[in-house]
């Protein structure tokens, strides 16, 4: 980075100078992925595309996190003019300048606020120019909390019976987290963790089946995924695909 914009031309991060949100020099740019995609011709394989995922994790210009996250308008408004000057630079390069690129901007998780996974916010797909630079609706939530009561309450609620059910099946303490995956507000998937205390392997049996049994009867419409553990080991594997019934497997 440098105060001089003639220096780095195609640099992603915010040159030195700027301050976004009240932070002087933020760094906002945490690395890029890329996929390239190739077509067989002969012997030959020939570079037909690339799909890029610019990471944003804003922190302080020692690269420490933030007390209190960016406000997420002037995330995606960076991401924006990142998208912009990615394929600037792909453009200047002779072997890529005629090559579509899939680019997107996948905002990191702010752990000072969610242990949850971060999200792809925008995306364009660029092929002779910056394309259609599309917003992306996706968001993740932890079951059960505030955050997840006020954006599904139905999906909560029936986590709730989930959990109450599973630990009432138990004769020793449970825990039960789960994370659902919105896109358009509309849950995809979720995938739960399930630590119960066995001694036995027919109680084990016992709460597998009967997880099975609850992921059938408590949720519909999504991908269901549940990871027993017990004593901190993975013992049985539930998946329960939409439109199907859960099938378990236990691991011995």
């Amino acid at each position: 980075r440098s105060e001089d914009t003639s220096k780095y031309p195609y640099t992603l991060q915010a040159q030195r100078g700027t301050t976004i949100g009240g932070v002087a020099n933020p760094i906002m740019v945490s690395t890029v992925h890329e996929q390239d995609y190739y077509e067989k011709n002969g012997s030959e394989y020939v570079l037909k595309g690339l799909s890029l995922a610019i990471v944003l994790d804003p922190r302080d210009e020692k690269n420490e996190r933030l007390d209190t996250s960016l406000d997420e308008s002037l995330v995606v408004d960076f991401g924006r003019e990142a998208i912009s000057k990615l394929y600037k630079y792909l453009q200047s390069k002779k072997d890529l300048k005629d090559i579509p690129a899939n680019i997107c901007v996948y905002y990191a998780t702010n752990t000072n606020e969610s242990t949850i996974n971060g999200r792809y916010i925008l995306k364009s797909y660029c092929d002779g120019s910056v394309g259609n630079i599309e917003t992306l609706n996706y968001h993740n939530y932890m079951f059960s909390s505030e955050e997840a009561t006020l954006a599904d309450e139905e999906v909560a609620s029936q986590f709730e019976i989930f959990k109450s059910n599973m630990k009432k099946a138990s004769t020793e303490a449970v825990g039960v987290i789960g994370y659902g995956r919105y896109k358009d507000n509309t849950i995809q998937s979720m995938n739960i963790n399930l630590n119960v205390n066995v001694k036995t392997y027919e109680e084990l049996i016992y709460l597998v089946s009967t997880a099975a049994d609850e992921v059938d009867s408590q949720f519909t419409g999504f991908d269901v995924k549940v990871l027993v553990y017990s004593q901190d080991k993975l013992e049985a594997i539930i998946i329960r695909n939409k439109g199907e019934e859960a099938k378990s497997s236990l691991l011995y």
